[in-house]
């Protein structure tokens, strides 16, 4: 897990604790994916890229990914890979679907999005 100094130094860059948590949740998921087989046939796209990798001054919480391949195949192994870390936050979420996009929602924000 993270350090406190680590976490000290990083909550600087939000507004408030609860982007901080949303921050550190998403890092945990995109970890928990890249460290899976699947990750192989994942495109990471989308504000929270543009965030992590370029430096966007702009606080994204959701995570955009392009799937190379039909979305029924992976819905369940990223449901499965995703529930833990969700659950180990003490968070609940839901799996739905609008216009092509499979979404996880946690108190009606958006987490994660798999774009078809």
């Amino acid at each position: 897990m993270i350090d406190e100094n680590s976490l000290e130094s990083h909550a600087n860059m939000f507004k408030d604790e609860r982007q901080l948590e949303k921050d550190y949740l998403i890092n945990l998921m995109l970890k928990t994916i890249s460290l899976n087989k699947v990750s192989q046939n994942l495109e990471f796209k989308g504000g929270t890229a543009l965030y992590l990798f370029h430096g966007l001054d702009r606080f994204s919480e959701d995570l955009d990914f392009d799937y190379i391949g039909k979305t029924d195949e992976i819905n369940n192994e990223i449901d499965s890979l995703i529930e833990p870390v969700i659950r180990d936050f003490g968070l609940s979420y839901k799996i739905g679907k609008s216009k092509g996009n499979v979404l996880i929602r946690d108190e009606g924000n958006t987490i994660t999005g798999i774009r078809s």
